[in-house]
């Protein structure tokens, strides 16, 4: 099992940082530090793999779900709880990275990241505009699709970011900036 967990590993940072086209499977098998025909004794190919990272990161998204979502808090703030932890996994974990890019390059992979948690945030800011967290002028769908874009050009802004960290700032704290502006905007009520 560690040779499956270095692979998916090692995938997820290739997959973040090259893609999917431009990860070479002897690549990942360098990075994981093990043979071909270790690979392929756990894959069958390196779609396989991919779908294997996608199936890592999704068991850390439903973690961030299920933190997001038990809390005691309105189902706005349960959203931005959503997204901060979304933004702060981009951050941190490897696979939810490389989960980021493979959505990008493979969009009609039956099982991209973002199908776990859209359809969640959808669901809290159709209750926040219900309870009336959110102001009656904004839509569900366009409160959802704000916190999705935001999620998505997070994970983008981080891949450009995280090499340039010289500052000592974590790139995910310029993110979460940006978002506490967005939600803002967000409750600020069109005249």
């Amino acid at each position: 099992m560690r040779t499956r967990a270095a692979l998916i590993r090692a995938a997820a940072v290739e997959f973040a940082r090259r893609g999917y086209a431009g990860t070479a499977v002897s690549a990942i098998t360098k990075v994981a530090g093990v043979s071909i025909g270790a690979l392929t004794f756990h894959f069958d190919s390196k779609s396989d793999l991919a779908d294997a990272v996608l199936a890592e990161a999704h068991a850390v998204v439903r973690a961030v779900l299920e933190e997001a979502v038990t809390s005691a808090c309105s189902p706005l703030a349960q959203l931005d709880a959503v997204v901060v932890g979304l933004a702060r996994k981009l951050q941190e974990s490897d696979t939810v990275r490389g989960a980021a890019r493979l959505e990008q390059e493979r969009p009609t992979a039956a099982e991209s990241w973002s199908r776990l948690w859209y359809p969640v945030m959808l669901r809290l800011a159709d209750e926040a505009c219900r309870s009336g967290d959110l102001p009656a002028t904004i839509r569900p769908e366009r409160a959802a699709s704000v916190a999705a874009l935001f999620v998505r050009g997070c994970g983008a802004h981080l891949r450009t970011r995280q090499a340039a960290e010289a500052d000592g700032k974590p790139a995910v704290d310029d993110c979460l900036d940006l978002w506490a502006i967005v939600q803002k905007g967000l409750l600020v009520q069109r005249r």
